[in-house]
């Protein structure tokens, strides 16, 4: 039943017309390098991963690269909505994939702003030592986010390959996810350089998280039309 499922989506999927998502692609690549280059270019005084870096006592991300990269999660949880809305007639439970990425995109995007897994992250530390390998609790909860979203995926497979580019954009946005994850948690005194491919990537795997969401809204209202 596990590969009939995955077969059948397959075969679904061929008989959509596969959405145009060079377009989009080009567009949001070149407004993530365009602000990313931005925030270099007007850095005060040389401090290059200013706009990159957190700020601690405000609590909040500082710099407008964060807002980019919360607005690409904003757009990745209302496309998740609206493609959770035109399916959810159907009978089956993998429609639930939809909801279940409308309310993940929301839960990071309000992570992204105001730093829950960090407070999350301070507050275990309070109480309970770091394991051995880990810089700090933050880092082990941003592992887990991951694992917990790769989980989920391999559950609803079937229907993450019924529409066209979808697994292949959720699949470069993790490659992005496992370089910010690495980065994020090796670097014990981050440099410079190493906070702007931080963030970098962050922005990156969010844009392909929107764009995803983007090819599956337009291939689930391809299949409605077909």
């Amino acid at each position: 039943m596990f590969f009939k499922n995955h077969k059948a989506a397959l075969d679904y999927r061929k008989r959509i017309s596969s959405p145009k998502v060079l377009k989009p692609l080009v567009l949001m690549t070149l407004t993530s390098i365009t602000v990313i280059l931005i925030a270099i270019v007007i850095a005060p005084d040389n401090d290059y991963g200013h706009y990159f870096s957190e700020d601690h006592r405000s609590l909040s991300e500082s710099g407008f690269v964060t807002y980019l990269s919360a607005m690409f999660l904003a757009a990745a949880s209302v496309l998740a909505g609206i493609s959770f809305s035109r399916l959810r007639s159907r009978k089956d439970w993998y429609k639930y994939f939809w909801l279940l990425a409308t309310l993940g995109f929301g839960f990071f995007f309000v992570d992204e702003l105001f730093w829950l897994h960090e407070r999350t992250g301070w507050w275990i530390s309070e109480s309970t030592a770091v394991p051995d390998g880990y810089r700090n609790w933050n880092d082990i909860i941003v592992i887990f986010y991951g694992l917990a979203a790769l989980l989920i995926m391999a559950g609803f497979l079937p229907e993450i390959l019924r529409f066209p580019w979808v697994i292949e954009t959720l699949s470069i946005a993790f490659f992005f996810y496992f370089i910010h994850t690495l980065i994020d948690s090796t670097q014990y005194l981050p440099y410079p350089i190493s906070t702007i491919l931080e963030e970098s990537s962050k922005v990156f795997c969010n844009e392909l998280l929107a764009l995803s969401m983007l090819t599956a809204f337009l291939g689930i209202k391809n299949s409605s039309q077909s």
